[in-house]
């Protein structure tokens, strides 16, 4: 069945959703910067906000349930118990993908770039995928594997490890 609430002062159009691996709790973002987070079960909402006015483009549920955010402000790491989060990057992040497994974070900065984030590690580093700036990114099942989408319209695909990274065009 499906489960329609109305999101009271969601300010308008949202930005983006995402459900935890369980499929228990669901997670918007709209224009107005408000994270809401959804208990598919009880219908009960509970809403973050860092206070700071930045837009939030992008959301992902991890595993353990912390919730990544991006945008303006940069990257967070959310607790959702104690409502609080943690900077991992301050300036500008666009669009985040986290790997199945939970262990690695793909990210686009500012200038297409694409960065690979370790959470076991805390580092960062970039990943060469080529002249034309990234605009979308997608792990395989496996985490091992990046495709990226390029604002040219060409698709790259490699390892996140690094090494050769195949265009695949038309």
């Amino acid at each position: 069945s499906v489960i329609r609430r109305h999101s009271r002062g969601q300010g308008g159009s949202l930005r983006d959703v995402d459900l935890n691996p369980e499929g228990t709790l669901a997670v918007t973002v709209g224009f107005d910067g408000f994270i809401r987070v959804w208990d598919l079960e009880s219908g009960e909402v509970q809403i973050l906000d860092a206070q700071d006015g930045l837009g939030i483009e992008d959301l992902q549920f991890l595993p353990d349930l912390r919730l990544l955010s991006s945008g303006d402000g940069g990257l967070r790491l959310w607790d959702l118990e104690t409502e609080t989060y943690e900077s991992i990057r301050a300036d500008g992040v666009g669009d985040i993908e986290v790997s199945w497994d939970g262990l690695s974070l793909a990210m686009i900065v500012e200038g297409g770039e694409v960065r690979i984030h370790d959470f076991e590690t805390g580092v960062s580093r970039s990943l060469d995928t080529g002249e034309s700036e990234v605009g979308s990114i997608a792990f395989d099942p496996t985490g091992m594997i990046l495709v990226a989408g390029h604002e040219d319209g060409t698709v790259s695909v490699g390892p996140v490890a690094g090494g050769d990274r195949h265009q695949l065009l038309g």
